[in-house]
């Protein structure tokens, strides 16, 4: 579906600022794929998301988009903005519309979809991000909350339904309800088939929602497996600067009294076992 094939990237490379930002990148994302990419600021992931939609361009290395290179001049840009939807981080920031139809409506007609069918569009979007479409389409997007205005940014872009919905950490800077709404609607596109990558440094969201997690440290990919398999690997996890979830921690001191403890995902799956092991005991 998405592939990026030695992939390298440098910026500011005839200066003394000179970085490579990624290094030769090996990459497959398949369809209906639950991704987060990993690693701490400055370990290349937002550059890394920015070549899956051709914002910025490969030093060397392709880029493939179902197998059609989307660095070739011939490609269709649209094909681009159909199949691959980018969330950035802070994507309230670029608000410009008057009214939350508008803004949420202003993707599918800019892809030629008629007046009709980007309304239609625009209220099934905001329906799946938790919204009453009606009590919302002609309020402006300025003057929600900060999660509220996050969900709505979110929906500008699934309104386009694409096949690949990138999110720049999504819930940046947002409280638990507002993470916890997020991550729910994020759950509802999987639900339906879309292919989901978030883009996080946060390990509890990225054990939470995800079926792969790939790794970056220093511009190269360090790691590229399931959830389970990455948290043993202790030594990547902190080179990379990150934090060990809860749910991992917990198994971890759990093991000493239960050698049969799972893996698990929350704290609802540590509570279900604690209660089975109970309700053997009785």
């Amino acid at each position: 579906m998405l592939e990026l094939q030695n992939v390298s990237l440098t910026y500011d490379p005839s200066t003394k600022f000179k970085k490579e930002a990624l290094v030769d990148i090996n990459l497959k994302i398949q369809k209906g794929e639950a991704i987060s990419i990993v690693g701490h600021v400055g370990s290349g992931k937002s550059s890394l998301v920015q070549l899956f939609n051709g914002l910025i361009k490969p030093d060397s290395g392709f880029v493939f988009l179902n197998g059609k290179d989307i660095n070739k001049r011939e490609f269709n840009s649209k094909e681009i903005v159909k199949t691959v939807g980018v969330v950035f981080q802070y994507p309230e920031e670029q608000f410009f519309a008057e009214t939350v139809l508008e803004e949420v409506s202003f993707g599918p007609r800019n892809l030629g979809f008629s007046e009709g069918e980007a309304r239609r569009d625009a209220y099934e979007s905001l329906e799946i991000m938790g919204f009453n479409a009606d009590e919302v389409i002609s309020r402006s997007p300025f003057e929600f909350s900060g999660g509220e205005k996050r969900r709505i940014a979110i929906a500008s872009i699934i309104s386009m339904k694409p096949e690949i919905l990138v999110l720049d950490e999504p819930t940046a800077g947002m409280d638990f309800q507002g993470t916890k709404n997020i991550l729910s609607h994020i759950n509802n596109e999987l639900q339906i088939g879309t292919t989901v990558v978030i883009v996080t440094h946060n390990m509890d969201e990225a054990l939470l929602i995800s079926n792969r997690i790939v790794a970056l440290t220093d511009g190269k990919i360090v790691f590229d497996g399931t959830p389970e398999e990455f948290f043993k690997k202790k030594e990547i996890i902190l080179s990379a600067g990150l934090d060990v979830p809860f749910a991992v921690s917990f198994r971890e001191k759990a093991l000493r009294c239960f050698d049969d403890f799972p893996f698990c995902r929350n704290s609802e799956e540590i509570l279900n076992f604690v209660l089975e092991k109970k309700v053997e005991k009785r």
